[in-house]
């Protein structure tokens, strides 16, 4: 598509930067002394920028036949708001005066000083070069005031600000009264007069300022008063006729065809995008485009009734100021139209004109958020994908919002849907402004957004005011909370657990197994941990394992406890007001956020190492796939059970073939305290686990029990109960001495035999007595047993090369991602890939 401004050419002024804002402030003074820009002062140059609206045309017909003695009103009263057109209609008024051939009187009240200058002596000066009926400062009667007005007839008088006149006519006394009393009745007399005379008529505009002090409010009530009973009122300009004074205004051409091709691909995009103002219809929107074009309707809206709604700001001329600047501004950018979001904040000479109304500190907020290379808004851009980079998405909604924000009135903020009209580009899908506005909530420090609106005010919002508290918290608070987690996460556990000991002689040697959790991961503390306690050698080596933190995810943790901790002093800060919305979410995003602690914590300890002879072999917990329903350490304890690391039971023949194989007997102590001393060998959770073993092996036959004396073996216990001490000379013994010396009348042929069948039993190989493969029938798992049954699965797993395992689970949900990113993450990184 074409570029804007070779469809609707803007006037050399503009185009040339040769603008100065003055020619903008329409001056009847200036006009009547012959100075000023010649866009007033001239007849021509003024009427050919002009666009006659329906009230101007309408008034200068009723002033016209009136001054041509034709009836109709005979007072007017002109009324807009500030900058609303009224000194533009009575310029155009002066200059239509002199081709009507009537003669003039120009008051300005903001000009003119009650001290130097009366009323109506300035009146008769005008109109006749002399001051001789209307002399003094009382004043004069209706009859003279009739002389000088039908000596001049016909004639049009014309006042502007006549309010700012008054006011200070109260400092000058007048016998026992003040100047303003006398301006009154003057005024009221010259509209009485003004209406018995048919060639006569009289204008006065209606005060631009809207706040007054009392006794200034009072003052104006009784000027209206004095106008009321015989003046009619006019609009010069209505509101849907602004965009047309602007086009007048501000460009010299507009190729209506080729705008139109625009204006209709424009909104056809919009409407697929559904992103219409609600309640429009597509053609209605193609209506008000045409007439605003290049600009779209939107700008106009925002700036005329929004920022038009200040005091400060002169409806149409501040309009007209803003979008020569930026028209100026965007001269030489490949644009179709103009949106909001096209509005270069950057541009000096624009920003002072819009802080003029909102205040000098949002000069700092726009450059933090909007404009500066490091704001938030740039980070946004950047943060889109290579796709979008160059399209400054970020910098254009945020853009959007500002000008949104604000208003004289209650009305701020925008939504959204608006957004996206003014910052989307028909090369892209609108959802694109969605994500962006999105980053924009996190990114940005003065941003608000409440009740689907957003909008920016000089206040940080909550993500300011996190982030300053984030930068003020303690690095030991961090740490303090980081290990009261880690405290309130391993108090279920079978292990003894040590919180970030670094010292051996902190940690105890007996025969429990033991947890260390490191702060960070320094493998030459865990290996002086195991081989020493203190200053002494280390006797139960076997019984430690270390939970380390991977380093590259601490940090991740440390900002996630700072977020945490700045919440909850978010929660309890009175001096910060905080509505509804604002409790409700930093109350959300602090549940949130604990629940996201804990998640680091499980995330960043996570590597298990344990003691070997030769090194320290690391199992990796991984991303979790229990939830929270288990402790650290209990999740560490079955991860170590899974890998048959940790032993929870011990067969018989297990035992047998481990330590009785070749041998007659085996110290029942010696068993015990290789579990605990020899790195490398079998880690049983308790001392009970091997009594346990002991006596199911003894009740059925696998060996004996009984003690060493003077090297005979002395059994006492077989096929029944025993006692197990683990004491000195305890000793496990072979089954076929059992049965010599516990069952003498077994010949010796049968114990032989015996023995080889119970030999049998324990060759796998042996294919008459061996289950070459096993199919077990499908089984439900009772909740909470699972570790159960991986134990199980490990010990069958050490009889078989290949073992397969269907999972099948109902009566429950998992969502997508946590299947995604737990189920499946889990088995991938044990080297099962189920896609």
């Amino acid at each position: 598509m074409k570029q804007f401004h070779t469809i609707a050419v803007p006037h050399a002024d503009i185009l040339e930067g040769r603008l100065t804002m003055d020619i903008f402030a329409a001056d009847l003074w200036e006009v009547y002394n012959k100075r000023g820009p010649a866009e007033y002062k001239d007849a021509e140059l003024f009427f050919k920028k002009t666009f006659l609206t329906k009230g101007l045309d309408t008034l200068m017909k009723v002033v016209e036949k009136r001054t041509r003695g034709k009836g109709g009103d005979s007072v007017i009263q002109l009324q807009t708001p500030f900058g609303g057109g009224k000194t533009h209609a009575l310029i155009a008024l002066y200059h239509k005066a002199r081709e009507w051939k009537s003669n003039m009187f120009v008051f300005v009240g903001d000009k003119l000083s009650p001290s130097d200058t009366i009323i109506w002596e300035e009146m008769e000066r005008q109109l006749t070069g002399q001051v001789k009926e209307l002399k003094g400062k009382v004043v004069p009667s209706g009859d003279k005031i009739r002389k000088v007005l039908e000596s001049k007839a016909p004639v049009i008088l014309l006042f502007d600000e006549l309010i700012e006149y008054l006011i200070p006519s109260r400092a000058v006394d007048i016998g026992k009264t003040t100047f303003d009393s006398q301006v009154l009745a003057f005024i009221k007399r010259l509209s009485e007069v003004v209406s018995s005379i048919d060639k006569a008529i009289m204008l006065v505009t209606s005060p631009s300022r809207t706040h007054y002090s009392s006794d200034d409010q009072n003052l104006l009530n009784l000027l209206s008063e004095r106008l009321g009973r015989i003046e009619k009122s006019f609009t010069p300009v209505e509101e849907e006729e602004i965009s047309s004074i602007i086009r007048k205004r501000l460009f010299s051409n507009i190729d209506e065809e080729e705008s139109k091709k625009i204006v209709a691909e424009t909104v056809e995009y919009f409407k697929n995008e559904n992103i219409l103002p609600q309640g429009i219809e597509p053609t209605e929107y193609k209506a008000k485009f045409m007439d605003s074009y290049p600009f779209l309707p939107d700008v106009v809206e925002c700036f005329y009734h929004r920022w038009g709604s200040f005091p400060t700001f002169q409806r149409t001329r501040g309009v007209l100021r803003l979008l020569s600047l930026v028209l100026y501004g965007l001269k030489a950018e490949n644009i179709s139209y103009i949106s909001l979001a096209d509005i270069d904040l950057k541009n000096t000479d624009l920003r002072r004109e819009l802080l003029k109304h909102i205040g000098n500190e949002f000069d700092g907020i726009v450059s933090a958020d909007i404009t500066d290379k490091n704001s938030g808004s740039k980070q946004v851009d950047k943060s889109l994908g290579d796709a979008f980079k160059g399209l400054q998405i970020g910098t254009r909604s945020a853009t959007t919002v500002f000008l949104y924000s604000f208003s004289g009135g209650t009305k701020k903020g925008t939504s959204v849907m608006d957004v996206k009209r003014a910052s989307s580009l028909i090369s892209i899908p609108s959802t694109v402004v969605s994500e962006a506005v999105d980053l924009l909530k996190d990114k940005l420090f003065y941003i608000q957004h409440q009740a689907g609106l957003m909008y920016f005010t000089n206040q940080p919002n909550l993500n300011r005011v996190l982030l300053t508290k984030m930068e003020n918290i303690d690095l030991r608070e961090i740490t303090d909370i980081e290990k009261d987690y880690l405290i309130n996460f391993t108090k279920k556990s079978q292990f003894k657990t040590y919180i970030w000991s670094q010292q051996s002689n902190d940690i105890i040697d007996d025969t429990s197994l033991k947890l260390i959790i490191l702060k960070n991961q320094d493998k030459s503390a865990m290996k002086e941990i195991v081989e020493n306690k203190g200053n002494s050698k280390r006797v139960n080596r076997n019984t430690i394992f270390f939970l380390s933190p991977i380093e590259s995810k601490k940090q991740e943790l440390e900002a996630s406890i700072k977020r945490k901790i700045a919440f909850e002093e978010l929660q309890t800060d009175s001096s910060i007001n905080l509505n509804e919305e604002q409790k409700r979410e930093i109350r959300n995003s602090l549940k949130k956020e604990e629940e996201n602690v804990q998640s680091k914590i499980r995330d960043v300890y996570r590597l298990i190492y344990v003691p070997s002879k030769s090194k320290m072999d690391e199992l990796d917990l991984g991303i979790p796939t229990y939830g929270f329903v288990m402790s650290l350490s209990e999740e560490v304890f079955e991860k170590l059970k899974s890998e048959g690391t940790i032993i929870e039971k011990i067969v018989p023949l297990v035992l047998k073939e481990r330590y009785l194989k070749g041998k007659k007997h085996v110290s029942t102590k010696l068993i015990y305290e290789n579990a605990l001393k020899t790195l490398g060998e079998d880690r049983i959770f308790s001392q009970s686990v091997l009594e346990n073993c002991i006596k199911e092996g003894v009740r059925q036959g696998v060996y004996g029990l009984g003690e060493l004396k003077d090297n005979k073996q002395i059994p006492v216990y077989w096929k029944k109960e025993p006692e197990v001490g683990f004491v000195e000379n305890e000793v496990l013994i072979d089954a076929v001495i059992c049965q010599k010396e516990l069952e003498p009348k077994f010949v010796e042929k049968e114990a032989e035999q015996q023995a080889a069948d119970t030999q049998a039993k324990l060759e796998i190989s042996t294919k008459e007595n061996a289950i070459l493969g096993l199919e077990l029938p499908t089984i439900k798992v009772p909740k909470g047993r699972v570790s159960q049954v991986m134990g199980l699965l490990n010990y069958i797993q050490t009889k078989f090369n290949i073992v397969e395992l269907k999972i099948s689970a109902s009566d429950g949900s998992i969502k997508k991602d946590e299947y995604e990113n737990k189920v499946k993450e889990a088995l991938k990184q044990i080297g099962v890939d189920i896609d």
